[in-house]
């Protein structure tokens, strides 16, 4: 079991902030002419390369491998005679499996080596079970071998996916104007079911609480609706701002189901499907740029690293603002699942725990995810965009996402990273959790964090399938909590 490394605790440890972009980079252009797209990076960032190493180099030795990949096993001795032999590596790994090297303060730096395994053995997943014979140093690796491809995908970028609360049903929010529904069967197979054009960019997506109807809401500025428990193959207008409407979540309030709607305006607004008027409109801090709920909590980040918290009870006021405890652009925000408090992201690869009430303030803490060790150097990282985070609707663990196209699965209360994924060659836009958390869906989609030239015509589109077996999701019932 992974540890979150100890420099991770503290949001404001010294690190050096990410470098900006050598040259401005050109506006992007629409794939298609006359999709009417707005421009892609009011909400990205380019991040360079920072200084992000708790060792300095070590000296050359035969001994001493490369790590040649992000996701190998690699843990910190303190013998200082001589290195492990192959076996009392793995012997070690077993016992510690450190995800990355590093020390106390109090050691000296002269005792430590680095240690590395590569046999490297990928669990199984939609049915297919691991193997009895797999080592200790293979634990926290995942496999994405059987992960199933949703047939008949968007044609552009994907910006948001969303499961239905009570049934296999997904919906898909696409910059070709789109949101797609498609029906998810346990085994991964899935067939398209439906889709409405918003004739714009779609942003967000969502289903009501009973499954229903399903939203879309993107740069027309409005949020459209599709009645399917109706069988209605129209849909309907039932929000609308003054700019592009970023978020869109299905709420209850004081009993009644209602939608809220976060946009580039500087307003959340909450919505009646029956009213042509909202119920309520709310003047944030900045632009909102990420939005989540849970029972009663609301969430909503916005531009200048502002976080409102809603209590839906009294919705017409935000119960708290705060600046994020990350030090660069929110990309996403994610309530727990028992609604104590919510885990944010940022483009600085950083994923923040955050907890509501002031009482429970000691439990919070910031960790380093989504970095990988420039190419030939051990004391740089690439750093990228969290781009994504989803709490499991049952065992309360939860996803990160990423730019450098892989996944995590986190223990938030132990600290400790569950699984960890290979590359899956391309950035991951979105994910999210089905309703009994069996299937992890991530789309594999450009997400713009290299700007307009990186956008090849070859890049992947696509919304990948993830079978939750075994324990993948489950917290360790013997970890420690901290």
């Amino acid at each position: 079991m992974d540890p979150i490394s100890d420099d991770a605790y503290d949001a404001d440890s010294d690190e050096d902030p990410p470098s900006s972009p050598s040259s401005p980079l050109p506006a992007p252009t629409p794939i298609r002419p006359g999709t009417g797209r707005v421009s892609r990076f009011i909400e990205t960032g380019l991040i360079g390369e920072v200084l992000d190493s708790p060792l300095p180099p070590l000296p050359p030795s035969p001994s001493r491998a490369p790590i040649v990949h992000p996701g190998i096993t690699r843990l910190c001795s303190q013998n200082p005679a001589d290195y492990f032999k192959r076996n009392e590596i793995q012997k070690e790994l077993g016992k510690l499996r450190f995800e990355q090297a590093f020390s106390a303060v109090s050691f000296p730096l002269y005792n430590h080596h680095d240690l590395y395994s590569s046999d490297i053995t990928m669990a199984g997943i939609f049915g297919s079970a691991t193997s009895a014979a797999a080592t200790s140093a293979t634990a926290t690796q995942g496999s994405i071998a059987n992960d199933v491809t949703l047939n008949k995908g968007p044609e552009d970028s994907i910006q948001d996916l969303a499961f239905s609360p009570v049934s296999g049903h997904l919906s898909v929010a696409s910059w070709d104007n789109k949101v797609y529904i498609y029906e998810v069967q346990s085994n991964g197979t899935n067939e398209g079911k439906a889709s409405f054009d918003l004739k714009a960019p779609a942003l967000s997506t969502c289903w009501s609480k009973d499954g229903r109807q399903v939203f879309g809401a993107g740069a027309n500025n409005q949020c459209m609706m599709l009645d399917l428990g109706n069988g209605a193959t129209t849909p309907q207008t039932v929000a609308a701002h003054d700019q592009p409407i970023k978020c869109v979540e299905s709420i209850t309030v004081n009993g009644q189901p209602m939608i809220v709607t976060g946009s580039w305006d500087k307003t959340i607004k909450y919505w009646d499907c029956r009213q042509q008027t909202p119920a309520a409109s709310v003047q944030t801090k900045e632009r909102v740029y990420a939005m989540d709920t849970r029972d009663q909590l609301l969430v909503v980040a916005t531009a200048d690293r502002w976080v409102e918290i809603f209590n839906l009870n009294q919705p017409g006021t935000a119960y708290k603002q705060l600046q994020s405890p990350l030090k660069w652009q929110t990309r996403t925000v994610s309530c727990f699942a028992d609604a104590t408090g919510f885990a944010i992201g940022s483009i600085e690869g950083r994923c923040a725990i955050q907890y509501v009430e002031d009482k429970d303030s000691s439990s919070n803490f910031s960790f380093k995810c989504h970095r990988q060790n420039a190419p030939n150097t051990r004391d740089q990282s690439n750093v990228y965009s969290v781009n994504s985070i989803s709490f499991h609707p049952v065992h309360g663990t939860f996803s990160t996402a990423g730019s450098d196209g892989t996944f995590h699965f986190w223990d938030k209360d132990a600290k400790h990273r569950l699984k960890g994924y290979p590359e899956v060659g391309g950035s991951i836009s979105c994910t999210d959790f089905n309703h009994d958390g069996s299937i992890f869906a991530y789309a594999v989609s450009y997400d713009w964090h290299q700007g307009y030239a990186a956008n090849t015509p070859n890049y992947p589109n696509k919304v990948m399938l993830h079978g939750i077996t075994g324990d993948e999701c489950k917290p360790r019932p013997n970890a420690k909590k901290r």
